[in-house]
Parts: structure tokens; C-alpha cells; sequence
């Protein structure tokens, strides 16, 4: 009877206390467990914004036509362009001060805006800094305290470079390293993931410091790789003409039987690098009156030159340093009475000096070969009849690109 009255009534208040209580500490445990396993997907997801950041930044700066595009477009009196652009000109190491950071801006191969890694001093955007999800964000701020959980990241570009005994050296090899700095707020989630990365306060973004394992860290040269140009020289067929070796030729002629001798055409009508087929585009030579030229930049070039010939029995092509007088390479070809060939040099050679002299020179055998007349072995033109009108004929082209590499 007693138990029955007992259980009529329901739990004791004991029980219900024991009871609540169990369910608190149970809903504490599952309130803690679901707290941490949301900061663990935080810092998960944060890890990996910055493995992938790092590896975006390094792999920009690594591809060529975004290289060109930085190099383009960081112009400013303040950023790091012009320190990129005076290296082609000669300094010493000493001359870059590795424990100051400049801003640097990334662009795109599109010329787009991508990073803009401004000085430390600098709070203004756009795209100064990152989310924890790597979108770009233009509120990141330096001053340590003062970051915010929606931009906490952000980067300061350290350009050091090497020069063989700290003396002077051109284009030489940079070490460009992207610091990464973190600066959330002080009383946000963020907060507790400051051991993570260098925090904005007391950072050291000088060379001496170790980089870290999310600092993107850059060795290349300090302009673009394989910068090339080309240049040609011709003429264009017209009903006048001039006569070598015997046969009527529109301009294009040089009788340098026996004798090496600048070309004709060259010395002319001198060469073209921005029109009809040429192209300088990093403003690597200067042509020189009476067919010559000189390399802008010392260092290494490997040059392909190629030189047609019409109605020859043999005939050489030669690169030639005129300050030196030097043969630098030199090619040979053998065509026939009527018949068009053409002689291609293939050098590779060190430019010391911007001032040096270079010429593309010509020479064709004396003797009568093959049946054909000493007075026809040697035109190195093309008939006026078979060439009449207004378009260009190259007689000479010259393409050069420049090996660049840590001197």
C-alpha cells in the first residue's frame, strides 16, 4: 500500500535534483565538446587558408607574366619598383636594406590588383590583408591591439639579394620573402589562435629572423627571365635598283667578295626593332648609325641571327665586336647561281660592357664555283623582278634573349 501511494505521487525531490543536475553537467559536456570541436574546425580551416595563401603568393611571384606585371606596375616613389628596376643598373647588397620593408604590390598577369603588401605603418587598403577564409579584405591594421577578426592577416614584403662579396652586381639573385603578420582582436575567437603564427606586436621582419613555415619565400633573379628582342633590316622592292655583281638589285646588294664587310643593308637603311616584324620590349638594345648596335645590359645573351643570300656560290655570316675586334660566331652557307640560302648563327656570349659595339658582316667567296661567274658569286640580294612592290623583305634578323643569372 505504502509503495503504491508512493508511486501515485511521482519522483522525489531528490530525485529531480539528482535528475536536473545530471542533465546540466550532461549539456555542459556536450556545450564543451561542440565549443571545442568548433574551434578546432576554426584553426583547421585557418591553417589552410594560410598553407594555401603561402603557396598562391610564391607561385605568383615564381610565374613569369605576373613577374612582368609587378615589375610594370610598381612604379611608385615609395614601393619596391624602383629598387627592382636599379638593380638592372649595378648595386651593391649593402645598398638594400633588409630590415626595411617597402610595399610591393601583386598583380595578375591581367594587371588586376591582387596583393598590395604595404609597409607596416600603413592601414589603407584596398586588399591589404585576408580573411580567415583567404578572401581579400582592406582593413587589415599593423598597429598591434587594434586588429580585427573580420582582416587579420596580412603580409610585408623583405627583399634582400646576393652580390658575390658584397660588391657591385647587376640583376642579382633576391630573396624576396612575404612575412606574415596576424593581428586579430584581443577579445575575439582569434585571439586564442595567436601561438600560431607571429603576432603583429614585437614582430622582427628583418633578415636575421628565422623565416617562418607561413612566410611565402621567393629566390629569382631581379627582373624578368629570358627577356628577349629582335630586330631586322631590309628593304622593299621597287622598280629602281642598283646593281652588284653584276645583276640590277633594289637596295639590298653588298659585293664583299673576299673581305668580311658590315652589310650593306644594315648600314643603309639600319635596323628596325619596333616595326616590321621587330620588337624590344625591355628596351635591351640601341641601334647604332651605319648598321651597329649595343646591348643595354651586360650579362648573357644567346642570339640567333639569320642571314639570307640570293645567287652566291659561298658566304659567311659573322657577329663581330667592332670595339674589340672580335669574331663572336660566325656561319657559312653554300647556295648556287639564282638560288636563295641562308647562313644562321647561333651564339651564346657575355656582354661586359654597354658601351661595346656590335655588327652583323657579310662575306662572299672570289672565286668562280660551280659554273657560276666570278661577277654573279656574290649579290646577297634579291632580283627586282621577282620582288616588285611595297612589301618588306627582311634581309637580316637578329633575336636575343637574355640569360639571366646570379653573377
Amino acid at each position: 500500500m505504502l509503495n503504491r501511494v508512493r508511486n501515485q505521487r511521482g519522483m522525489s525531490l531528490i530525485e529531480v535534483l539528482v535528475s536536473g543536475a545530471m542533465t546540466i553537467i550532461i549539456a555542459m559536456g556536450v556545450a564543451t565538446m561542440m565549443q571545442n570541436s568548433f574551434k578546432e574546425q576554426r584553426r583547421v580551416i585557418v591553417l589552410d587558408t594560410l598553407r594555401n595563401q603561402k603557396s598562391r603568393i610564391e607561385t605568383m611571384i615564381r610565374d613569369q607574366s605576373i613577374w612582368n606585371a609587378i615589375m610594370a606596375n610598381n612604379t611608385g616613389g615609395t614601393d619596391a619598383g624602383p629598387l627592382l628596376t636599379n638593380l638592372r643598373a649595378g648595386v651593391s647588397a649593402a645598398q638594400i636594406v633588409g630590415s626595411s620593408a617597402v610595399k610591393f604590390k601583386i598583380y595578375n598577369s591581367d594587371n588586376s590588383l591582387a596583393y598590395n603588401l604595404l609597409a607596416p605603418t600603413d592601414t589603407t587598403g584596398p586588399y591589404n590583408g585576408f580573411t580567415e577564409k583567404g578572401a581579400a579584405c582592406a582593413n587589415f591594421y599593423a598597429t598591434a591591439g587594434a586588429g580585427r577578426d573580420e582582416c587579420p592577416f596580412s603580409y610585408r614584403l623583405l627583399i634582400s639579394a646576393t652580390c658575390a662579396s658584397g660588391a657591385s652586381c647587376t640583376n642579382p639573385q633576391l630573396k624576396l620573402v612575404a612575412r606574415l603578420l596576424f593581428n586579430p582582436s584581443t577579445t575575439g575567437s582569434l585571439a586564442s589562435l595567436v601561438n600560431l603564427v607571429s603576432p603583429v606586436a614585437g614582430t622582427d621582419i628583418s633578415d636575421s629572423v628565422q623565416d617562418s613555415k607561413y612566410d611565402a619565400v621567393v629566390k629569382r633573379t631581379s627582373t624578368a627571365v629570358n627577356r628577349s628582342f629582335r630586330m631586322v633590316t631590309g628593304f622593299t622592292p621597287g622598280a629602281t635598283g642598283s646593281t652588284c655583281g653584276g645583276n640590277t638589285f633594289s637596295g639590298a646588294g653588298q659585293c664583299s667578295v673576299g673581305a668580311r664587310a658590315i652589310h650593306a643593308t644594315a648600314s643603309t637603311y639600319g635596323w628596325f626593332d619596333t616595326t616590321n616584324g621587330g620588337f624590344d620590349t625591355y628596351d635591351l638594345v640601341t641601334t647604332v648609325a651605319g648598321g651597329q648596335f649595343r646591348f643595354n645590359e651586360t650579362g648573357y645573351y644567346g642570339c640567333i641571327i639569320s642571314v639570307p643570300a640570293f645567287a652566291t656560290a659561298g658566304f659567311q655570316a659573322t657577329l663581330y665586336d667592332v670595339t674589340n675586334t672580335t669574331v663572336i660566331s660566325t656561319a657559312s652557307v653554300t647556295a648556287g647561281q639564282w638560288v636563295q640560302a641562308t647562313a644562321v648563327i647561333d651564339a651564346k656570349f657575355n656582354v661586359r660592357s654597354t658601351a661595346t659595339v656590335y655588327e652583323i658582316d657579310n662575306q662572299c667567296d672570289a672565286a668562280a664555283t660551280g659554273g657560276i661567274p666570278a661577277a654573279n658569286n656574290c649579290t646577297l640580294g634579291f632580283a627586282t623582278s621577282p620582288y616588285p612592290g611595297t612589301t618588306f623583305t627582311t634581309i637580316v634578323a637578329v633575336s636575343c634573349y637574355k640569360i639571366d643569372r646570379a653573377l
